[in-house]
Formats: C-alpha cells, structure tokens, sequence
C-alpha cells in the first residue's frame, strides 16, 4: 500500500518535472549550458523510480520505499506548502 502511494506521488513528480521541460523546450529557453542540468534531473528521477520497482520486484519492499520516499517526501513537502498558501491566501490579501 505505502509503495503504490510513493510510486504515485513520484510519478506524479516526474510528469510535472516533464511538463515544465517539455515548456522550457518549446519556448527554447533550455540553452545547451542547462541543457544537461535538465538530463541529469530527469535521468535521476528514472533512477530512483526504477530503482524502487526493481527492489520491490526482487522482494526488498522496505528497500524499495525508501529509495521512493527520496523523491517523495520533498514532493509532499511542497505540495502542503502550496495549499497552505493557497488556503491562507484570503486572509492575507496584501501579501506583497
């Protein structure tokens, strides 16, 4: 249960990370001096996930949802961040 959970927030993590390339590419403001910045992010978010399923198929499942809470957990950090934000928003309605 813990695992499908952390494989769906990675996931999730991954396709928004692929959505702003895919942005940052079509507007062309990914230049050839980030260009591998950008590849060694994405190559790192497979890595982990891959790494994940591959332990948890060879029956290593504590292995495999630490490996996945790598990734996970600062996405979960951020995502309460932003509703905090959001949900405290009305009653700062000067914030800047």
């Amino acid at each position: 249960m813990l695992y499908r959970l952390l494989l769906i927030i990675d996931g999730l993590t991954i396709f928004i990370a692929l959505g702003f390339f895919a942005l940052r590419l079509a507007d062309s403001s990914i230049k050839d001096y980030n260009f591998n910045s950008w590849i060694i992010l994405l190559a790192g978010f497979g890595a982990i996930i891959g790494s994940g399923v591959l332990l948890h198929r060879n029956g290593n499942h504590t292995g495999a949802n630490a490996i996945l809470l790598i990734l996970a957990a600062p996405a979960l950090s951020v995502a309460v961040m932003i509703l905090l934000f959001f949900v405290n928003a009305p009653s700062f309605p000067r914030w800047n």
